[in-house]
């Protein structure tokens, strides 16, 4: 069952010429119960697409290893739960754990794979 949906999803900051568009035409639904990786390397749109999508969380800083497989294993066991997750990083071998994954590049979404 479809969660949400986005269509058209522009989003620019800055006015005149120091425009700058973070998000350009993003359109992608995300189904009840998925977990979706949103990469991207820094400043792609990544944390821009998920504050638009409302679940915006800011971090101090990244985890160390030991500590990102403990975050992992709580997120997946939520969403084998039937939570729906979804994760901003910039790591493919976190990505990878997800069973979609969205990839975003200047704004745009530019790969996007179901496992």
């Amino acid at each position: 069952m479809e969660l949400l949906r986005l269509e058209h999803i522009t989003k620019n900051f800055g006015k005149g010429d120091g425009k700058v568009a973070a998000l350009r035409d993003i359109s992608l639904k995300i189904d009840e119960g998925e977990l979706v990786a949103i990469i991207g390397k820094s400043g792609s749109g990544k944390s821009t697409l998920l504050n638009v999508i409302g679940s915006l969380m800011r971090s101090d800083g990244a985890l160390d290893e030991e500590n990102g497989r403990n975050v992992m294993k709580v997120l997946k066991e939520l969403n084998e739960s039937g939570k729906t997750v979804i994760i901003v990083t910039h790591d493919n071998k976190i990505a990878g754990q997800c069973n979609r994954i969205i990839e975003i590049r200047d704004g745009e979404i530019v790969d996007e794979n179901k496992k």
